[in-house]
């Protein structure tokens, strides 16, 4: 072997080993981007896939779970297998598509929801068609190896050796440098037909796609007999003229159908006529798959007769291997654009701010809601820390919080708590921030998913409803009256505290009893019919008696009335204590009866007596006239003071049934009166009025007054130990006023009684007559008892006369 031999030998294993070693890089690297890109791809659909299920589940929507993950699964032709469980391992969804047998790639992550311990989502992505492509390349690029290194042997060989192999060379080197680096399927065809033409030598180029209709549509074009194919019709449908050719054929069998003689061909004749035209002889008709099914045709035409010989259609079968190869790459990564376009535009119409983060908490990706709040662009915010945002930069506090909170989630916690957070214009709310670590398939934490939904209105909602509950309480709670509440079952669900008081227990003491434990002769049974009765009839009122806890009985007036919240009923009670109405009823009867004795004992005692006296003297007068015998003055003087006693004791009666009676209603006088029969000797009773306008209440109003003024003189008499009482009258024209005032020991310190009841008839007279009544301490010492009613219209008293 020559030096020059040696050399050129040298060269060409120089070339063919380096064009080797840089085909395995090639591989190698494009083996770690594929599976690169689809564990990114399998990370992000996890961490995109987990908020609509958090949302889902949230919201109690778990039938919405399987629909989802369904989706999800088929918006991705990657996804194998998506798995959604409980965290004790309850299936909740499962998708799953049949995979080859093949590698595959699990990502799992926990998935947040409720206030409980968060599920688990398992993606598993099919890794067949990475595995395919890399296989497939490796495959080209040994064809294309061995393809180099004939070619440089060739060349250092046979440096004048036929043309063919040379125009193979660059073909094939074309159409490999189109693969790789043109993105658009139009512009990545119309390269492939300008190299077939250029290197190949061809005199026209097509490249033709059914996209399902009865026409193949040719999107690329090249040559010089590029004429031919205008106006040209062809068809997969074999019923047509246009599909019963080679390119008909060829979509229809799946297979190359060649014509090394066009213008003699059988299959070529519809189109003879227009061939010869263009200097058309033979033409290679090379279908296109997706999936071993034929997707379009590659048509080659060349000027020479027998132009597909058997190295060549090794060529244009490689040639459309490659075509077929970039096409479906280029539509699985337009399938993968837009359902990641898809998903980002799902994520940013969510109102929910997303983040994905490093393990660091440094952004990484980030849907729209967030930099729309912040008022920051999406590009400001990639690469800058969670804590550094100017969601958390305003507050020390909440920078150290969402730091802890990252560094919880680095150690696989899922961290989920309420922070509030700033946005543009210096304004803030308050959020749900959750955030959920993201493993890689070691299993360890690679990415952090931080969510934030805006709870602002809730948290006030909440305060709003928690103010009013509590107000509602306080009302309840201070009712005058013994209010409680009971459910459908008679328990007690809510009780005042002046119902407690009434029965002597406390509110957790009442809560959960039956009425029948403190209602007197009321059975469990009874309670029940009682409220369904009230349920029917909406309200019911009623006496009874209440049971204390000291066991005396106490009688009340209790009102009931049925309502409803949440499709549940409830009753409403109230009950309104009649002990001391009742005790006054018993006392005003009592007071009656004895009234009528005194009448009765002053009449047979007074009058009667007085009476019976001045008949017996009439009747001695009129013995002696009929006797004949003489009547003296000091005999009818006797009559005369008899008959006037009788008038005395007749007006005394009187006034004790109408104090008014005697004075023609006038309530001064009658006051004045009083002052002075109640007068002793070591207490002193005076009486003032300041009249500025008559007094024009109705006679019966004015009694009851009368006898109050009485009633608190005659308790400062009895109790106060007074050395003076003073009763005052006064009238303006909005009111009468009447108050009695005495020096004496004060209402503490009086003696009191459970049997006297002074104090309540003069609380019921003022009610009765519609005055206002109070007693109180006087200052100095003493007691002031006051009663005001006010003055009638002007044409109500017109109205009265």
């Amino acid at each position: 072997m020559s030096i020059s031999e040696f050399r050129t030998w040298a060269a060409a294993v120089v070339v063919a080993g380096s064009f080797a070693a840089g085909s395995a890089y090639l591989i190698r690297e494009q083996w770690r981007s594929e599976l690169a890109d689809a564990d990114r791809a399998g990370r992000t659909s996890v961490a995109q896939l987990i908020p609509f299920l958090t949302d889902a589940l949230n919201a109690s929507r778990t039938a919405d779970v399987p629909k989802i993950t369904t989706t999800w699964g088929q918006s991705d032709p990657t996804v194998s297998v998506i798995r959604v469980e409980t965290h004790d391992g309850a299936l909740l969804a499962d998708f799953s598509r049949a995979m080859r047998a093949a590698p595959a790639q699990t990502f799992s992550a926990p998935l947040p929801y409720g206030d409980g311990e968060p599920g688990r989502v398992t993606l598993i992505s099919d890794l067949s068609g990475v595995i395919a492509r890399r296989n497939r390349l490796t495959f080209e690029l040994g064809i294309a190896n061995t393809l180099l290194a004939a070619a440089v042997v060739s060349v250092a060989l046979l440096l004048n050796a036929h043309r063919r192999s040379v125009r193979r060379y660059r073909t094939a080197s074309a159409i490999n440098h189109s693969l790789l680096n043109e993105a658009d399927t139009r512009t990545f065809l119309n390269t492939i037909c300008t190299a077939a033409v250029t290197e190949g030598g061809f005199a026209l180029a097509w490249i033709g796609l059914t996209d399902h209709e009865p026409v193949l549509h040719p999107l690329a074009l090249a040559g010089p007999a590029l004429g031919y194919a205008e106006g040209l019709r062809l068809s997969p449908d074999a019923s047509l003229p246009e599909g019963r050719g080679p390119a008909g054929i060829a979509m229809r069998t799946g297979q190359p159908v060649y014509t090394n003689d066009f213008l003699r061909d059988p299959q070529t004749v519809h189109w003879v006529e227009r061939a010869a035209r263009y200097g058309i002889r033979a033409s290679a008709a090379l279908p296109l798959t997706r999936d071993g099914q034929p997707i379009g045709v590659l048509g080659l035409y060349s000027g020479q007769r027998g132009h597909f010989d058997a190295a060549e259609r090794t060529l244009v079968e490689q040639m459309a291997g490659d075509i077929s190869l970039g096409l479906e790459h280029r539509r699985r990564g337009i399938a993968l654009q837009r359902s990641g376009e898809r998903k980002r535009e799902i994520l940013d119409g969510l109102l929910t701010f997303v983040a994905l983060t490093s393990d660091q908490g440094v952004i990484e990706e980030v849907n729209r809601a967030p930099t729309v709040a912040i008022g920051v662009p999406r590009e400001a915010l990639i690469g800058v820390a969670l804590p550094d945002t100017i969601a958390f930069s305003r507050s020390v506090e909440a920078q150290k919080r969402i730091r802890d909170a990252l560094a919880k989630a680095r150690g696989g916690s899922v961290v989920r708590y309420d922070e509030t957070i700033w946005l543009d214009a210096g304004r803030s709310i308050v959020v749900d921030l959750t955030i959920v670590p993201l493993r890689d398939h070691e299993g360890r934490v690679a990415q952090l998913l931080a969510s934030a939904v805006d709870i602002t209105e809730r948290k006030q909602l909440e305060a709003q409803v928690q103010l009013e509950l509590e107000r509602n309480r306080q009302f309840l709670r201070n009712a005058s009256d013994g209010v409680h509440i009971l459910d459908e079952t008679g328990r007690v669900v809510e009780a005042s505290d002046s119902f407690c008081a009434l029965l002597g227990t406390s509110r957790a003491e009442m809560i959960g009893r039956n009425p029948a434990s403190w209602n007197v002769g009321v059975t469990p049974e009874s309670v029940a019919a009682t409220v369904v009765q009230v349920i029917r009839e909406s309200r019911l009122q009623f006496e009874t008696r209440y049971r204390h806890r000291d066991g005396r009985a106490i009688d009340v007036e209790v009102s009931v009335k049925a309502f409803e919240v949440g499709g549940r009923h409830y009753i409403y009670c109230a009950a309104r204590d009649l002990t001391e109405i009742k005790a006054l009823q018993r006392e005003i009867v009592g007071a009656a009866g004895r009234e009528q004795r005194r009448l009765g004992q002053e009449l047979h005692d007074g009058l009667g007596q007085e009476l019976t006296g001045a008949a017996l003297i009439a009747t001695a007068l009129a013995n002696r006239i009929e006797g004949q015998r003489e009547v003296t003055a000091a005999d009818l003087n006797d009559l005369k003071s008899i008959i006037n006693r009788c008038i005395a004791s007749a007006n005394q009666i009187v006034r004790g049934l109408s104090p008014l009676s005697d004075v023609a209603g006038d309530l001064a006088r009658a006051l004045a009166e009083l002052a002075t029969s109640a007068s002793r000797a070591d207490t002193a009773v005076a009486f003032r009025a300041e009249l500025h306008v008559p007094i024009t209440l109705p006679v019966e109003v004015r009694g009851h007054l009368f006898r109050i003024a009485q009633e608190a003189v005659q308790n400062a008499l009895k109790h106060a130990r007074a050395q003076r009482i003073d009763v005052e009258l006064t009238s303006t024209t909005a009111e009468v006023r009447i108050v009695v005032g005495d020096n004496g020991v004060g209402i503490g310190a009086q003696p009191t009684s459970r049997t006297g009841y002074g104090m309540h008839t003069m609380r019921y007279r003022a009610a009765a007559i519609g005055g206002q009544f109070a007693i109180e301490a006087r200052s100095g010492g003493g007691t002031r008892v006051i009663c005001s009613v006010s003055q009638p219209a002007a044409d109500e008293v017109r109205a009265s006369a």
